[in-house]
Order: structure tokens, then C-alpha cells, then sequence
């Protein structure tokens, strides 16, 4: 998922699809901004979400403990948003390296319940090219979305349908307020 800075990437990931994964039984692992380890802060998000039940186990392998806590039938999610901070802090190859080799052998293993979703900013969007070949076609148009801002128009025409929706009444100098 990319797009420009400020386009609602952070919140359609947080409050759009984390709440939905979760009610259709998935296990969303939402991680803001990985940092130069980022299998390390998916244990420790992994750890927090299920508790003391999980510490016992953080010694195993990252893979183990993520399989072991997939829910029955469904996948574990795991969403890295402004993961341009990745490249910012692991400036080199060689830096981005093993994290890019534990990746691709997460994807590429059927067997494995997890998958990701990475929100970029688009001026970085192109440095997720450098995950191939351990993963491939990594920007590919069928499996990458760009979101776009609205303009006025289009974004009153939400605000009205969701209100609406909701069988909230809204005045519309409100509306027009708020797209300001």
C-alpha cells in the first residue's frame, strides 16, 4: 500500500483493516515504523497480543512461534506501516540484507499462515524493488495499491454517504469544514 505522505495510508491500515481482520478472525499484528530489527518488534507485538502464554515460548524461532499462534484456519497478518523507516534506518544492503532473506522465505513457503502488508510512502515505494529475487516482482501492479488523496468533491460525496449511512444528519457547511 502506497501513496503520498498524508494520502490516509496510517489510518486506513489502523482503522480500517485491523479492526475488520479482527472481526473475521484473523490475527492482525499492526507494527508503526520497523526499526533496523523489525523480527524482533513482530515478537514483541506477537508477544503482547497473546500474553503471558507466548513469553514461555519467545525463545523459539520467530517462525515456530508465529505458526503455533495462527488462528485455526485463518492467517496471521502482519502490517508494517511507514516502512520507509526501514530503508532510513538500515541504510545499506548488507544492513537490510537478512531481514529481506527471512522475508522472501516467509512468502515463499506455502505452508506458512502469515502474510504482509507494507504501507510506504511513494517516495520510497521503488526501494522495495531491492527485495528481489527473494521476493518476486516486489512492486508488481497485481500485488501493490496505490492510494490517492481525495479532492474536495470526491471526498464530500463520502462524507455525505457515511453519514447517511450511519442515519447521521450532517449540515453540509459541516461537511465542507471538514474537507477543508
Amino acid at each position: 500500500l502506497w501513496g503520498e505522505s498524508g494520502c490516509g495510508k496510517t489510518s486506513l491500515l489502523r482503522a480500517g483493516l485491523v479492526p475488520r481482520l479482527r472481526n473475521e478472525k484473523y490475527l492482525p499484528l499492526y507494527i508503526n515504523k520497523p526499526t533496523n530489527n523489525p523480527q524482533e518488534v513482530i515478537r514483541l507485538v506477537l508477544v503482547k497480543e497473546l500474553g503471558e502464554s507466548t513469553k514461555k515460548k519467545s525463545d523459539n524461532d520467530l517462525q515456530a512461534l508465529l505458526k503455533a499462534a495462527t488462528p485455526k484456519g485463518k492467517k496471521i497478518i502482519i502490517l508494517f506501516d511507514q516502512f520507509e523507516e526501514f530503508f532510513l534506518t538500515n541504510r545499506t544492503p548488507s544492513l537490510r540484507a537478512s531481514f529481506i532473506k527471512w522475508l522472501g522465505s516467509i512468502v515463499s513457503d506455502e505452508k506458512m499462515p502469515i502474510a504482509f502488508l507494507i504501507g510506504i510512502r511513494a517516495d520510497f515505494f521503488a526501494q522495495l524493488q531491492s527485495f528481489a529475487p527473494q521476493i518476486s516482482e516486489p512492486t508488481s501492479t497485481r500485488s501493490t495499491y496505490q492510494l490517492q488523496n481525495f479532492d474536495s468533491e470526491q471526498a464530500k460525496q463520502i462524507f455525505s454517504a457515511a453519514a447517511k449511512a450511519d442515519g447521521i444528519p450532517f449540515e453540509p457547511e459541516l461537511i465542507q469544514a471538514v474537507i477543508k
